[in-house]
């Protein structure tokens, strides 16, 4: 409603969503956020308007979307009615969308058990800590992502006073925050984890700021507007952790990779420990052995006791399970030495020889067992 009152208004809101790097980063990154981002945005649109049941069943579909998409996505949808009761905002029954988003929940839970026996993803157990290491990263993480989208977080602030919407934002923004905090930030360029509460600052800013927009003239609203973006957009693309992302293009390297190990050994189909256990394994679609744990049950159940001290996602470590796997093929990312020092392994030195694979103007190294018929140099 406070857009349709001022068009100025409606530019203001689409002009930052454009220049919010973390979006344009992610829509070309792939994974989940932006799907997650989507289908919160629908979902924060409809709970803000009277729930009809026809609302509430399509406010129940997205929120069982939402709590499949990512393994915390249910907390959204505990967020979300939460805030839609505590605030008095809906004085309607939720039930009817709680029970469809609970049943979605319910029945991932059901396929998890049934397929993985857990009923939790196995990347919780190979980053998930509650340590003293983790939180720091995580206030350091949390702190930059809000630094990054300061003049959009200060005008929405300097207007809250006027925001009916504040205390329904604030509801699921600042949990959302604390966990992320928990859980140690991320490890990827482009603050995703920001991306679920932009759409909120976003609400919370057209609400509170309308009633000026209603008084002020075309001419002045539009080049202001306009200036606010330009610096919020001077921001992004000078904040450090949005432009690392730049660099982050190792998932090609790994594209390239596999498509030649596919080439080579499709017919054999021998065992590849990676250290990159996406790309590779998709593009040559061979049996893998995952390093860092990410998709390995084994490593994330025999966890170390200095877990949680070093970098997230890539502190799983155990040659003894590496060995015993009897992998044909070493490959430690796009580095030419073997990870953590396993190269000074006795039987990786007895076993394994170094090959070298050009690819275009690069090379790439990879380690093929001596003995293996599958693995041929």
């Amino acid at each position: 409603r406070a857009t349709a009152q001022a068009p100025a208004l409606t530019l203001l809101t689409n002009l930052f969503l454009a220049a919010t790097a973390p979006l344009a980063i992610w829509t070309v990154g792939g994974m989940e956020p932006l799907l997650l981002t989507a289908l919160l945005s629908w979902a924060y649109v409809i709970a803000l308007q009277p729930l009809t049941l026809k609302r509430q069943r399509i406010l129940g579909l997205l929120l069982g979307l939402i709590s499949i998409t990512r393994p915390e996505g249910v907390l959204f949808t505990a967020l979300l009615l939460a805030a839609l009761r505590l605030t008095g905002r809906q004085p309607y029954t939720l039930r009817p969308a709680f029970l469809i988003a609970i049943g979605f929940f319910l029945a991932q839970l059901l396929f998890r058990l049934s397929y993985y026996g857990d009923i939790l993803p196995n990347t919780f157990y190979a980053k998930a800590a509650l340590t003293p290491h983790r939180l720091y990263t995580g206030m350091v993480y949390t702190s930059g992502a809000l630094r990054s989208l300061w003049p959009l977080v200060i005008l929405a602030l300097i207007a809250a006073t006027r925001a009916s919407l504040l205390s329904f934002c604030a509801f699921v923004a600042l949990p959302w925050l604390t966990v992320v905090t928990l859980g140690g930030g991320d490890i990827f360029p482009g603050y995703r984890h920001l991306l679920p509460i932009l759409p909120l600052l976003l609400l919370t800013l057209a609400d509170s700021i309308a009633p000026l927009y209603l008084r002020l003239k075309p001419l002045i609203a539009l080049p202001a507007s306009l200036a606010f973006v330009a610096l919020y957009a001077a921001v992004q693309t000078t904040t450090p952790e949005n432009l690392r992302a730049f660099d982050d293009t190792y998932q090609w390297y790994g594209a390239t990779l596999g498509t030649i190990l596919k080439d080579r050994y499709q017919k054999t189909q021998p065992l590849v420990a990676v250290t990159m256990a996406g790309a590779i394994p998709f593009y040559s679609g061979l049996p893998t052995l995952d390093m860092l744990g990410l998709n390995d049950h084994t490593l994330t159940h025999n966890i170390n006791p200095a877990f949680g001290q070093g970098t997230m996602g890539h502190e799983l470590f155990d040659p003894d399970y590496y060995f015993a796997r009897q992998p044909d093929i070493f490959i430690f990312g796009w580095k030419d030495e073997p990870w953590n020092n396993l190269g000074a392994d006795p039987r990786f030195i007895a076993q394994y020889q170094k090959k070298t694979i050009p690819m275009g103007s690069a090379q790439a190294v990879i380690w093929l067992r001596k003995d293996s018929a599958k693995a041929r140099p």
